[in-house]
């Protein structure tokens, strides 16, 4: 006895010998015609909650790898502002052989700030690496175009700097010259 299926066409008469599968000789849609293919379920759930951790992961590696790459590029400046001992003085040495004596209170990758300024007169400068004693401090400021007591160097032009002990002639001159600033030079 032949049935016929609801779509009209002809299918067999008995099952086949493996339920749930189709036979061999026949495709599964020949087999349960009218049953269409079984499409698969979107978890949208699932699938927002992914994409909101990929978003946060990529977000987050992101930041990091901003953060990184600003403590990598201002490392050496935070290094070199740990290395001033602020409530000492520092020497600064040009790359022309001047040095100057103050505060450094600012350092970056450009420049360098120097408050509470004394210097030495430039011929001056090799003249002390010989006689510690036969230098004049100038103080800055007393110039006749009357600048502020600070300067900026471009990093470029310094040599080096340091800081200075507090035992130091330079410091001890410099100490004295606040005791009695009526006198414009120290000797």
């Amino acid at each position: 006895m032949d049935f016929i299926p609801r779509g009209g066409e002809r299918g067999p008469t008995h099952p086949s010998p493996h339920p749930g599968h189709a036979s061999p000789a026949m495709p599964e849609a020949a087999h349960h015609p009218h049953h269409p293919p079984r499409r698969k379920h979107i978890d949208w759930e699932t699938k927002s909650v992914r994409l909101e951790l990929f978003i946060v992961t990529v977000g987050s590696a992101l930041l990091l790898a901003a953060l990184a790459l600003y403590l990598g590029l201002s490392g050496n400046v935070g290094l070199l502002n740990r290395q001033i001992n602020k409530t000492e003085y520092q020497a600064v040495f040009l790359n022309s052989g001047q040095i100057y004596f103050g505060k450094i209170t600012n350092l970056n990758e450009k420049y360098i700030v120097l408050k509470n300024v004394f210097y030495t007169d430039s011929s001056q400068a090799n003249a002390t690496a010989q006689n510690q004693n036969s230098y004049i401090l100038h103080k800055l400021g007393a110039e006749f175009y009357v600048p502020e007591d600070q300067v900026v160097f471009n990093q470029s032009e310094v040599s080096f700097w340091e800081n200075l002990k507090t035992t130091s002639p330079v410091v001890t001159k410099i100490n004295d010259y606040y005791r009695n600033p009526s006198s414009t030079n120290s000797n």
